[in-house]
């Protein structure tokens, strides 16, 4: 999602944005989103410049992306419920971060990448389709990581006695995921309270579809875009650091065990699933973390912005602003749309169950994934 959550009618802007000493509200009218501070002056060649690289940024940079995680996500759903794959902990869990990864880039990057290419997406066309658009996107951007750490603490059974290991069910798993998009609707409920189509957001972020604190709920945008952030990412985050440090002690332990016993399967098995869990994780912090932050400081940023003492000044620094939210916006999509390269790469077994499914073969016989009680401890 965008950064959001500022409150415009209480920057120190003047009546003409820069000429004026006397702070006024006609920049970011609260009843008329005038843009008076954009119609009254123009950027200089190099703000120009850095608009210009953000735009390109925007209409190239996504689509390779887009079609790998569209493309790749589904064939991912295909292929697992083609193996029955759905009678795992692991499986299912796998199954859900699919499906809410597609959500996440039909909701939200596939209408934005198509905003910077034919300058209008589906989230713009009302206020309604806006608040739709962004309400699957804060469902699936609080249930992806989620479904991480949940996938993550079964994984964390697999190093500990077999009875741990039994509890991790396919019928936990559905149970664990109901619960995780039950929660995700209620908090994304506000959605349909704080974002609407402003003119302000087109001129700030390039889009037309955001969140601006330019009514009497300021308070309420702000305290739901530091909540957000905290439940979509830093608790998650510390969870997944936490649980992988774990995995990857006592899978050293293991393979140390294994190795001393000449047992190369098992010892390959764990490496694999040591370099799949590191993949994920690492993935998920590097692709989320630009945005995390940004959105929890996008208040000061647009502070920064409107202080500008100059027309120049102004400009360049909205510039800056809009390159940093557009590199970031484009990290935010590595993480959902590889998760399918990191099976592919990771897994040779879900390489031929992939080849199989585009030739038509039958399924193999072994399920991914599993290793006969449920987990994915073992065959990766």
């Amino acid at each position: 999602m965008n950064a959001s959550g500022s409150n415009f009618t209480n920057k120190d802007i003047s009546h003409d944005c820069f000429n004026q000493s006397t702070p006024s509200n006609v920049c970011f009218n609260q009843s008329t989103s005038s843009n008076d501070c954009f119609n009254q002056s123009t950027p200089s060649n190099v703000s120009e410049t850095l608009f210009h690289v953000s735009v390109v940024i925007r209409q190239v940079a996504p689509l390779p992306f887009l079609l790998l995680g569209i493309l790749g996500n589904l064939l991912t759903m295909a292929v697992l419920l083609r193996q029955r794959v759905t009678n795992t902990f692991t499986g299912v869990s796998l199954l859900f971060l699919a499906v809410v990864d597609n959500m996440n880039m039909l909701a939200y990057f596939l209408p934005d990448w198509l905003g910077a290419v034919a300058g209008q997406d589906y989230r713009s066309l009302g206020n309604t389709s806006c608040q739709i658009a962004l309400f699957f996107t804060c469902i699936s951007q609080f249930t992806s990581p989620w479904a991480l750490v949940a996938i993550t603490m079964e994984r964390i059974a697999c190093v500990w006695p077999l009875e741990l290991k039994k509890s991790f069910t396919p019928r936990m798993s559905l149970c664990v995921h109901a619960v995780l998009f039950a929660v995700a609707i209620m908090i994304s409920m506000y959605a349909f309270e704080v974002y609407e189509v402003s003119e302000n957001a087109m001129n700030v972020y390039g889009f037309a579809c955001g969140t601006f604190a330019h009514h009497g709920d300021a308070w309420m945008a702000m305290a739901m875009n530091y909540v957000a952030n905290v439940l979509m990412f830093f608790v998650p985050f510390i969870l997944l650091l936490a649980g992988n440090s774990v995995i990857l002690k006592k899978l050293s332990v293991r393979t140390n065990f294994a190795m001393q016993r000449g047992d190369a399967i098992t010892t390959s098995r764990y490496r694999k699933l040591s370099k799949l869990v590191a993949l994920l994780n690492v993935v998920f912090f590097f692709s989320q973390f630009p945005l995390a932050v940004l959105m929890i400081f996008d208040a000061q940023a647009l502070d920064w912005i409107f202080s500008g003492s100059c027309e120049d000044e102004f400009w360049h620094r909205l510039g800056v602003y809009r390159l940093i939210t557009t590199c970031c916006s484009v990290m935010a999509l590595v993480s959902p749309s590889t998760n399918f390269l990191l099976y592919f790469v990771s897994s040779s077994q879900f390489r031929q169950e992939i080849k199989a499914f585009l030739k038509r073969e039958k399924p193999g016989e072994t399920i991914l994934f599993n290793d006969g009680v449920g987990t994915a401890c073992t065959t990766v």
